[in-house]
């Protein structure tokens, strides 16, 4: 029980949350208005987000074979938006 407690009463745990929710509804807006199969695979953009700044947070290394990763990503999303 202590744990949960130091869990739900940590600043940073609370200062996601409404980030969290407010995501939840911009993505079930998102869902309202497109279809699943063309708005789903933009969520691998959390991949190449995610990259992006735990290099410029936290300066971890992208070694070639990520980069090469996150342009294969980046690629099959833009084929997606040209398949609309």
């Amino acid at each position: 029980m202590a744990t949960l407690t130091m869990i739900f009463t940590n600043p940073f745990i609370l200062s996601v949350i409404p980030l969290y929710a407010g995501a939840l509804i911009m993505w079930l807006i998102v869902l309202s208005r497109l279809p699943l199969s063309f708005a789903y695979p933009f969520l691998a953009l959390n991949y190449v987000l995610n990259a992006l700044l735990a290099q410029a947070i936290l300066g971890e290394q992208i070694p070639v074979p990520r980069w090469i990763g996150i342009g294969l990503i980046c690629c099959g999303v833009i084929l997606i938006t040209r398949t609309a």
